[in-house]
């Protein structure tokens, strides 16, 4: 879809002032959370990673108690006045905890780390929340990936702070941080009143946990995808800040992550893209795989480390932000705020325990690190193959985003009709075997495709249409069973809500001309009605899986990376009869002219 770069977005007046006092805030809690650890590393035996992972234990505890809180007010507060009250609830605990560092009172560090942390925890779920209200769908990707970006640009520059400027910097610094995280929030979009508005009333981390196991199987695998990838990078920077000779590397990795982010609004069409978490994965556990060798391997290129490091953190990237845009996108109104609150708090257990394991297999091992380095790649391996196995959309989309992006360039017209969320039914003309594919790959939502029974067995493409739930059918007369049970499949999908897309032709072109709709889609509009969205496919006659020239496949490619077209057209009544509709998609495909 058209839209403006993401770069742009950081001049957007609904925008900036969130993502800078995110930023600030990020860096502030980083650099206490190092400056904490460090006194924390003052106890007797303690180790630096063990020092560490107390540290982040303690900063990490809150979100499991109070994240659930944050997603109520998120909920019934306006963004801008609540974003600002908890910065200043920041900047009023920060004196106790920049005394306790350098007075060396462990208890008052041990405390403020908690307190620090409870305010990032009612922070968390605002900051998304805010981010679904601020800006349109469209800039929803964009927006997030700025925000994942600025988040571990931040955790990076935190940690190193403290590190270069030392006990100085400890009372100074972390105060004009909080001042400034401050003053970005007061340019947030002010509403006329600040009034609470009416939400959810407040509810307890069982209860939040409650509504996230009873929302749809693909947004609570979202969740467990994205707890994965926190108690991995929790891991991976904490081994690697223990580490003296990856330690100096870790704004490879930062830098990967936020290249790896901001390329998802690119790469996704400025859409909520499932099939870059599969590309997302596969890269982590390669570049994590590798880095483990090159720490095994003596002699290995001085290159090796830093070039896994940013390919790992551009993976990440790739992984994360379409599994918040998911959380974000398919999040029911009015339940968004408890939803993210919900996938803090699994996040913030999976990363305590990640860090409590990390520290178990270093102490039970005179040297854990390099084993963990293995180890982590094997497990992110499992967990996404798990993940998409449940969610075949993952991988279906993947395929499809795959197989389409290396043969054709699509143009995308008028996708905004086809509506957000409830049943409709999608009409097409037919030109080859991957129309299917790219109405799929194109669409949002998932799309529940009506075809062939001969085309839906198709070796490799078959494959494909199982997982995307596809709905074989054939003519009654040659087989009246298959016939009828697809008719019932798709009155159950349109029950449910879901996109159905049927070709009316009932059969490809042979000569690339547009047949006449049959009135089988008549029968599935009696029975369950839906807004019908007329579609047409232009450019694919002449490929290599169209009919052009006798034969599908079996030929020599004419193009590779062709142009072609997909457009919408405004929805039509449930009434409409097969003959409107056909009048609808030639009317796409521009055959009056």
């Amino acid at each position: 879809m058209a839209g403006p770069a993401p770069l742009t977005l950081l001049a957007d007046r609904r925008f900036w002032p969130l993502w800078l006092s995110q930023f600030l805030a990020a860096y502030l809690d980083n650099f206490v959370l190092m400056g904490g650890a460090l006194m924390l590393g003052m106890l007797p035996t303690a180790h630096p990673l063990a020092a560490l992972a107390l540290g982040t234990a303690l900063f990490t505890l809150p979100f499991l108690l109070f994240s659930a809180w944050g997603g109520s007010l998120a909920e019934r507060w306006e963004p801008g006045p609540l974003i600002a009250r908890l910065r200043l609830a920041a900047l009023a605990i920060l004196p106790v905890l920049c005394y306790g560092v350098w007075s060396g009172s462990l208890t008052l560090v041990g405390l403020g780390l908690f307190a620090m942390g409870s305010v990032a925890a009612l922070m968390g779920p605002v900051k998304y929340a805010a981010l679904r209200r601020l800006l349109p769908p469209e800039r929803v990707v964009a927006g997030t990936g700025w925000l994942v970006a600025g988040t571990f640009a931040a955790i990076l520059l935190g940690r190193d702070s403290f590190i270069r400027f030392g006990p100085l910097a400890t009372m100074a610094m972390p105060l004009a941080l909080a001042i400034l995280a401050w003053a970005a929030s007061l340019a947030l979009p002010r509403p006329a009143a600040t009034a609470p508005r009416r939400g959810a009333a407040p509810a307890g981390t069982v209860a939040t946990l409650r509504l996230l196991a009873a929302q749809p199987r693909a947004l609570r695998l979202s969740v467990l995808g994205l707890s994965w990838f926190w108690l991995l990078g929790a891991v991976t920077v904490s081994v690697a800040t223990s580490r003296t000779d990856l330690a100096g590397l870790l704004p490879a990795l930062v830098g990967g992550v936020a290249l790896g982010a901001l390329l998802c609004d690119r790469l996704s069409g400025r859409r909520v893209e499932p099939a870059l978490v599969p590309l997302g994965a596969l890269g982590i556990s390669l570049a994590g795989l590798d880095l483990a060798l090159a720490g095994l391997a003596p002699g290995a290129s001085p290159w090796r480390a830093p070039l896994d490091l940013a390919l790992l953190g551009l993976s990440a990237g790739l992984y994360a932000v379409p599994l918040y845009g998911i959380l974000l996108s398919r999040a029911p109104e009015g339940a968004c705020g408890r939803l993210i609150a919900a996938n803090n708090i699994v996040n913030a257990g999976f990363m305590l325990v990640g860090l409590l394991a990390a520290q178990g297999l270093g102490a039970a091992l005179e040297d854990g690190r390099p084993v963990l380095l293995l180890v982590l790649p094997a497990l992110n391996a499992a967990i996404a193959i798990y993940i998409c196995t449940l969610v075949p959309e993952f991988l279906m989309r993947f395929l499809a985003w795959g197989l389409i992006g290396l043969g054709y360039r699509v143009r995308r017209r008028g996708l905004e009709h086809v509506p957000e969320d409830g049943p409709a039914v999608l009409v097409c003309n037919h030109v080859s075997y991957v129309d299917a594919l790219i109405i799929g790959g194109s669409i949002r939502r998932p799309v529940r495709f009506v075809m062939d029974a001969g085309i839906f067995r198709v070796p490799v493409l078959n494959f494909i249409f199982r997982t995307a739930g596809t709905i074989p059918i054939a003519s009654q007369k040659s087989d009246p069973e298959t016939y009828e049970r697809a008719f019932a499949r798709i009155a159950a999908y349109l029950r449910d809500g879901e996109l159905v897309l049927i070709f009316p032709e009932g059969r490809l072109t042979r000569d690339g001309a547009m047949g006449p709709f049959r009135p089988g889609v008549e029968r599935i509009l009696r029975e369950t009605p839906a807004p019908v969205v007329p579609l047409a496919l232009r450019g694919l006659w002449g490929s290599l899986f169209s009919w052009s020239e006798g034969r599908a496949v079996w030929k020599r490619p004419r193009r590779f990376r062709a142009r072609i077209e997909l457009a919408a057209g405004p929805l039509l009544p449930p009434t409409a009869t097969a003959a409107e509709m056909e009048a609808a998609v030639r009317g796409l495909r521009g055959d009056a002219a």
